[in-house]
């Protein structure tokens, strides 16, 4: 799939299925060039994955020393690092309330090129699931949004229509992730499909 999408023009982002560093590492040597996280909580949980992604091949104690001390075997080996995960993207999830309160602390770790705004388990975590025109859900959104902005990073909610997207872009959201690929599809066919419905008689 990476691959596909790289001949098409495409950057290829994939979802890893956990916060567990490995997922990462697997992605990006399977060929994306990046990974969002899902469900972080904690600065440490976002180093670590941060990490995965910005120092591989490098493993072991070795790579442990250069993630707490910014010591490395050499310094033909840092710029070998830097330049092989240069174009590697990483975007975290912010996906509950621990996550919001924790945030000043997540953006402080070097590294994190995007934010996502996960909105149903950010519901269910604020006691209002799926309730996405709640207060405490907007007042949670924006103040993501505009911490991560004083930052440079970018930040948005997964919106899953054009209301919903238009309203975010126009607080300041930079980071769109739109719809999904069955609900695109479903959404291509249904025109067609209304159209021949219409004549059949119901039965």
């Amino acid at each position: 799939m990476a691959a596909a999408l790289l001949a098409a023009g495409v950057c290829p982002v994939i979802r890893v299925p956990h916060t567990e560093p490995h997922a990462t590492i697997m992605a990006i040597d399977a060929g994306f060039h990046g990974v969002l996280i899902p469900y972080l909580e904690t600065a440490s949980q976002v180093r670590a994955v941060v990490d995965a992604a910005r120092l591989r091949p490098l493993k072991g104690e070795l790579h442990t020393r250069a993630s707490e001390t910014g010591v490395f075997p050499s310094d033909e080996t840092k710029a070998y690092l830097e330049k092989r995960n240069a174009n590697n993207v990483v975007i975290v999830g912010i996906e509950s309330v621990p996550a919001v309160h924790n945030l000043d602390q997540i953006l402080d770790v070097p590294g994190v090129d995007a934010i996502f705004i996960g909105p149903n388990d950010l519901s269910v975590s604020l006691g209002i699931p799926d309730q996405f025109d709640h207060p405490r859900y907007v007042e949670a959104v924006e103040h993501v949004v505009a911490t991560a902005q004083k930052r440079g990073i970018p930040a948005g909610p997964h919106c899953f229509n054009e209301d919903s997207l238009l309203r975010w872009i126009k607080t300041g959201m930079r980071f769109v992730l739109f719809s999904a690929d069955v609900r695109a599809l479903g959404d291509g066919f249904r025109p067609t499909l209304t159209k021949v419905r219409g004549p059949v008689a119901p039965r």
